[in-house]
């Protein structure tokens, strides 16, 4: 009689079973978070803009305009734009560096 071959098989297919139910289980609770943290994103981007709107109102900035200026976010024409119109000796001390991250004087 010759000893039978021990195989992983069953235990390979067990695993594979099990890691697909906690999968399943699992994805409900995934899509819960990335609507949390979509929302979390979304009223995080409102309060920065709404605190920025502040400031600007407080510096004497037409909030309007500005938002004429760099409707998307586009900071290069944004700084040319405020020194066209002579605002740039309006900002703040360092407000290049915070605009890119990197200094630009």
């Amino acid at each position: 009689m010759t000893p039978r071959k021990r195989t992983n098989a069953y235990w390979d297919k067990r695993s594979q079973e099990q890691l697909t139910l906690v999968e399943q289980q699992a994805l409900p609770h995934l899509k819960e978070i990335d609507m949390v943290f979509r929302n979390s994103q979304k009223q995080t981007l409102k309060d920065v803009k709404n605190l920025y709107e502040v400031y600007y109102r407080k510096q004497g900035f037409d909030t309007t305009a500005l938002k004429a200026i760099a409707p998307n976010g586009d900071i290069r024409r944004f700084k040319e734009s405020v020194k066209a119109l002579g605002l740039s000796s309006r900002l703040p001390a360092g407000y290049g560096y915070r605009l890119t991250r990197t200094r630009t004087d």
